[in-house]
Parts: structure tokens; C-alpha cells; sequence
């Protein structure tokens, strides 16, 4: 797109994406290492943070559609999800909630975090390839992180093989999380810093 044709769209918000990929066997024995194995839920809960929670569909559709709380941490009140954006509407709920996709946040009454994560689906990549598309809101880094932990061993728990992990995040957590990927998940790094801007029509 050039510059005119941006003139004819709004912008959301831009994302930083986070590209990973690992050997789901590899990810559960480092995860098992870091004391991480096994109940992510409780394992991953601290003195200062509770563990993340999962939605059920009726807690998504209260949480975003009725309480107002998910206003200060969406980026203009719209999901994004895997480059798409959706706004707060019961039709767009309606739409996600058809896909396979699991809902995260760090607290129910009063999130500063929250997450989508997609199933593993198979790419044709080459035998046994997975990919893993995680969109996070929220500048919590602490919070950002243990919910990514929590879709990792959720998601890799039963896989076998290899798998290519993406997400998008907050810019200003890239570097910190790309770090902490290499140094202590110790999983490979495939692009340096790169975003997205996401828009919508203005007309």
C-alpha cells in the first residue's frame, strides 16, 4: 500500500511480531526443567499473580461484551486476531467463538492481560509441522509472559514434532520476550524485530 492508499484507512494499532520455532519434545523437557511441567495453572502462579484463567464461551461474550473491561486493554476496543480485526459486537463474537481458539486472561474481574491462542493446526511445512498463532493485549510483561508459558504447554503438551509459534504483542515487550525465548526457553529465533500495522476503512 502507498501513502494515498493509507489516506483511505484508519489505524488501529501496530503490533510487534514474535516468530519461534521449536521441537514440541525439546519445549516439554526445558518446560520440565524450569519447573514448568505438568500443571501449568498452579506452577505458574506467584505470590503477586494469580495463574492465568481460561474462558468458556459465556465468560468471553460477559467479559468482552457486557462488563467494559476489556475497553482499556484492546487496542480500540478491537480484538485482533491472527491480522484480523473484530470489533466489540455480538456478530463478531459470534465469529470467533465458531473458531478453535482458547481465552485468556489474568483475572476476571480486573484483567490487565489477555490472550488468544489457536489450536495447533498442521502446515506444509514438511512432516509433523505445527502452527501455533498466539495474539496478546496488554503491557504487562510479567503477565504477557506467564500467559504465553500457559498456551505453550497447553497447546504442546500431546504434539510430536516441530512447531512454528507466532505472536503478536505490545512493540515495547518485543525485545524482553525474543530474550527470554532464546536464553531460557531456549527455542530458535526465525526473524528479528518485525511489525504489522493494522487499519480499518474509513470508508
Amino acid at each position: 500500500l502507498g501513502p494515498k492508499d493509507f489516506q483511505k484507512y484508519r489505524l488501529i494499532t501496530k503490533q510487534s511480531i514474535l516468530l519461534v520455532r521449536f521441537r514440541a519434545e525439546d519445549l516439554k523437557l526445558r518446560l520440565s526443567e524450569l519447573g514448568l511441567g505438568g500443571d501449568i495453572q498452579s506452577s505458574l502462579s506467584t505470590s503477586s499473580n494469580l495463574p492465568p484463567v481460561r474462558l468458556d464461551p459465556t465468560a468471553v461474550e460477559r467479559l468482552y461484551l457486557t462488563t467494559g473491561l476489556m475497553q482499556g486493554i484492546l487496542p480500540n476496543a478491537t480484538i485482533i486476531q491472527d491480522w484480523q480485526p473484530f470489533k466489540l459486537l455480538p456478530s463478531n463474537m459470534g465469529i470467533l467463538l465458531k473458531k478453535d481458539i482458547d481465552w485468556v486472561v489474568d483475572d476476571l474481574s480486573n484483567p490487565i492481560v489477555a490472550s488468544l491462542c489457536t489450536f495447533p493446526f498442521r502446515v506444509p511445512i514438511g512432516n509433523d509441522w505445527y502452527y501455533l498463532n498466539i495474539d496478546m493485549f496488554g503491557k504487562d510483561l510479567d503477565l504477557v509472559r506467564q500467559q504465553f508459558l500457559c498456551h505453550l504447554q497447553r497447546h504442546t503438551a500431546t504434539l510430536k514434532g516441530h512447531v512454528m509459534c507466532q505472536m503478536f504483542l505490545d512493540p515495547p515487550l518485543w525485545k524482553s520476550m525474543a530474550e527470554y525465548c532464546r536464553n531460557t526457553l531456549r527455542v530458535e529465533l526465525v526473524k528479528e524485530y518485525t511489525e504489522q500495522c493494522v487499519v480499518e476503512s474509513d470508508v
